[in-house]
């Protein structure tokens, strides 16, 4: 089982897994529009953490609410984990507890820029969970202050929601992953934290062991590899200068 992380699972993953990789999908917008009541948030006061909208769902019903400048290539970068065949069932089960808040899962082609000039898809059907917009904690776009100043000020059961942002915000400078949305609500939350002598940046969201495997990702996505697509599919030998191996 391959499974697409593009939210915490890019620097929390609390399972088993034999192998992951730096990645991005196509034709997304990843927002922070979901509301979280059991992670990052509380029934009484929700914090908001990301969903994935379809970039043509996002057009008619979003686009003129949303203040985010807009990312013309339509990429979401994330990271990529290969579960092993006896593990499966106990992390799909996990994985199901840990995105019970709205999330929905779907299936995905993942891209890597040392694959086929980044036109060919490193892995197909690739498991990813989406809070869509019909679920009941989505909360939608909002004005990119209002939701900084939701995010500074809630906390829930796995932290304060502001970690939430600094733990994908680093994670993904490290990649060279950022997004737009994510590049002006992190300033809106420190100008917001500045302002009211809010909770300063912690130090430590991310371990230094999955900071020092994003660095490496990020490394080994500057690789060539000379594949043959012939084939039809990507073998572990042909995909290993890229990966990096479960510790």
């Amino acid at each position: 089982m391959l499974v697409f992380g593009y939210g915490s699972l890019i620097w929390k993953a609390d399972f088993k897994y034999e192998f992951k990789t730096s990645a991005f999908i196509r034709g997304y917008k990843r927002r922070f529009w979901q509301g979280s009541i059991d992670h990052r948030g509380t029934h009484e006061a929700p914090g908001r953490v990301v969903t994935l909208l379809p970039t043509e769902e996002w057009k008619e019903r979003f686009s003129h609410l949303d203040e985010t400048i807009d990312d013309e290539d339509d990429l979401v970068w994330g990271v990529v984990y290969k579960i092993a065949a006896e593990d499966v069932e106990s992390v799909r089960s996990h994985l199901d507890h840990r995105e019970k808040n709205g999330y929905s899962t779907y299936n995905v082609d993942v891209f890597h820029p040392s694959v086929g000039n980044a036109t060919i898809p490193m892995f197909s059907d690739v498991l990813v969970y989406v809070a869509d917009s019909s679920n009941e904690s989505f909360l939608g776009p909002a004005p990119i202050s209002q939701i900084a100043k939701i995010i500074a000020d809630r906390s829930g059961p796995s932290g304060p929601n502001v970690h939430y942002l600094y733990g994908l915000t680093h994670s993904l400078k490290l990649v060279n992953g950022l997004d737009k949305h994510l590049i002006q609500l992190e300033a809106a939350v420190e100008s917001y934290l500045a302002e009211t002598g809010g909770l300063a940046r912690p130090r430590h969201v991310v371990t230094e062991k999955d900071t020092n495997d994003l660095k490496l990702l990020h490394r080994l996505s500057q690789e060539k590899l000379d594949l043959d697509f012939q084939t039809g599919s990507l073998s572990f030998h042909q995909l290993q200068p890229i990966l990096v191996m479960s510790s």
